[in-house]
């Protein structure tokens, strides 16, 4: 999903504010109209028997794909029955998701999303901030990324190709740690494949509405990009829904929110909610209106990727929730799109005679990484704009809560903004025109982001580092000149000090620099033969950490293999063959190595010198 801010420039007593939304092409405003939350009619958010979507009659195909084309160019939200997932999928679903956030938080940090390579996994509380101005996230959540091993489609999970399967990072499991809850995997892998078979037949009746060959996607959907994002909401203390809508003042530093204003990354989202309610969607008016739970239902809706390619005919509403009902609520969303390596450009069946395509055509992978970077700018001029301060804390947006929001299979650094001022020439600083003759003693890395334009640079640097420090020390050694710095700290999660211990502590923060550069900068491209760098001793040094990191998990499971199920070693099977070899009388032992001359003299002396022998215990010496 993607993250928005909020701002407003009118009084109190205003009927309307503003809503500031990323967006792929940089952010937009909506107006927002004050006025009390209501349920959403039924020509706002329809509801849509898919059943006929199963048919083996074209027409009756088609008749659902006129319903979808209505519903996705009028507000973007509808829902679904008939959809062919049994009750008791979801229910089984519902009730393990709620057995595993129940548990004691020890227990529920094990499984910390933050700890795998993929970020899978459990986010606890107060460590989300969907919308930089509407108050930190009132849930946990947890994420399940596609996994093709689980997918009945995949025969050979080995024969993905090779630009597919390094988005799907295979090896990363979402079940590590969540043995103590066996039915936990059980329920969602059903529920999971479930919703493959759903989401590909709506993709082919979303083809059918855009006037095309109901199988004109499939090909892009075969390795898709999809995840569950299991949201736990807590009730929020106080208030009403009516109080929810009227009263949420963007830059309230009170506001409580369950989870911010947002529009989906892909193309579309398939949500599952318990009977409590409290999912908003902002329509066409700009009023904030409720879909509340239909028993047997789905709410599908339109995210921004589908936006673009159909050229703004179907519509990425904004939506977001909140649990006022004073009970616990679960979410289920189930986000898809299209597989990270695929691209795609504005259909032709979406431009009308006279009409322009609005858009180039963009790889998946490259537009999330723009969705993203757009977003935390966002972020980082709210900060700029308001004072993180002056919110009353909380966690900033980050790229890798981005990207488990949407489902993303992208992982990017989180960005805070504190603007400097424009650097002038070097004569106007005197720091830069005499620069101190001093050694530096601390280190900076440079990090490669691939989201940020040609004429930006991002660095790691010491907590103690300053944007005048970066400036200088940029200019002095290097010769680069900047024009603007921008810095933020980034909080580390919280860790368990090992295996053995409840006591947790939270590392020390990273300080990240992001640079506007007088001159652009383009990377190079990565060298093929890494043989200069000792690539190979590299590798081996990581499957050696990971063989070791994997033992350890096993022991801490008390899973400890028997010596006769462990695997033998190059060396070990090495040894074993030249064994056999030398009872079968094939080759005889040698040890290949040749001594020193000088040791032949010292040889002959010892054999010539006679061995003194111990006499036996029984034997008596005479003197």
């Amino acid at each position: 999903m993607a993250s928005t801010a909020t701002a407003t420039n009118v009084s109190a007593q205003a009927e309307t504010m503003q809503l500031r939304l990323a967006s792929g092409n940089g952010p937009i405003t909506r107006t927002i109209r004050r006025t009390p939350l209501r349920d959403a009619s039924p020509s706002e958010i329809p509801l849509i028997d898919v059943s006929p979507m199963f048919s083996d009659s074209l027409a009756d195909r088609q008749g659902v794909a006129r319903k979808v084309h209505d519903a996705a160019t009028n507000n973007g939200f509808f829902y679904i029955s008939n959809h062919g997932i049994p009750a008791e999928v979801t229910d089984s679903a519902h009730v393990a998701c709620l057995d595993f956030f129940r548990q004691d938080m020890d227990v529920k940090m094990k499984t910390d999303a933050n700890k795998g390579s993929f970020h899978n996994g459990y986010r606890a509380p107060d460590t989300q901030r969907l919308n930089p101005d509407e108050g930190v996230d009132i849930r946990e959540s947890y994420t399940i990324r596609y996994d093709p091993r689980i997918d009945p489609t995949i025969a050979d999970p080995s024969s993905i190709p090779e630009q597919a399967a390094k988005y799907l990072h295979i090896h990363n499991s979402p079940w590590e740690n969540t043995e103590n809850l066996p039915h936990f995997k059980e329920s969602f892998v059903r529920y999971f494949q479930a919703c493959l078979v759903l989401a590909r037949a709506l993709t082919r009746a979303f083809a059918l509405s855009l006037g095309l060959d109901e199988g004109a996607f499939d090909s892009k959907v075969q390795y898709p990009d999809a995840a569950f994002g299991l949201n736990y909401y807590p009730p929020i203390a106080g208030g009403s829904s009516d109080k929810a809508a009227a009263t949420l003042t963007p830059g309230d530093p009170d506001a409580r929110v369950s989870i911010g204003s947002h529009t989906d990354f892909q193309l579309f989202t398939i949500l599952w909610q318990d009977s409590n309610g409290g999912l908003q969607v902002l329509n066409r008016e700009g009023q904030w209106i409720g879909a509340r739970p239909v028993e047997g239902t789905f709410v599908v809706n339109i995210a921004d990727y589908l936006q673009r390619i159909t050229n703004d005919r179907y519509v990425s509403t904004v939506h977001r929730a909140q649990n006022w009902s004073g009970r616990e609520r679960v979410s289920m969303p189930f986000f898809w799109g299209f597989g990270l390596h695929e691209s795609c450009g504005v259909l032709d069946s979406c431009v009308a005679e006279g009409e322009e395509k609005k858009y180039g055509e963009i790889r998946c992978i490259d537009w999330f990484n723009r969705r993203i970077g757009n977003m935390l700018d966002l972020s980082e001029e709210n900060a700029c704009n308001n004072g993180r301060s002056s919110k009353g804390g909380g966690p900033p947006i980050t790229g890798l809560q981005a990207g488990a929001e949407a489902g993303v299979s992208v992982s990017l650094e989180p960005r805070l903004c504190a603007r400097a001022p424009h650097a002038t020439n070097a004569s106007s600083h005197p720091s830069l025109a005499n620069p101190p003759q001093s050694r530096p003693n601390h280190v900076i890395t440079f990090l490669r982001k691939e989201h940020l334009p040609p004429n930006e640079a991002c660095f790691q640097v010491p907590l103690r580092f300053t944007k005048f420090d970066l400036r200088d020390y940029l200019w002095n050694l290097y010769g680069v000149e900047v024009r603007t710095v921008r810095s933020y700290v980034k909080p580390q999660p919280l860790t368990q000090r090992n295996s053995h211990s409840r006591s947790w502590y939270r590392p020390q923060p990273l300080k990240i620099m992001t640079v506007e550069l007088a001159k652009p900068f383009q990377w190079p491209e990565l060298p093929t033969n890494l043989e200069p760098w000792s690539n190979e001793l590299w590798k081996m040094r990581e499957d050696l950490m990971e063989k070791r990191n994997e033992e350890q998990l096993h022991q801490h499971a008390f899973k400890i293999p028997l010596k006769s199920q462990e695997p033998q070693s190059k060396e070990r099977k090495d040894l074993a063959a030249l064994a056999g070899q030398m009872l079968r009388g094939e080759v005889k032992w040698s040890n290949d190595a040749v001594l020193d001359p000088k040791w032949d003299g010292v040889l002959a002396k010892s054999a010539a010198v006679p061995r003194e022998t111990t006499p036996k215990k029984d034997e008596t010496t005479l003197p």
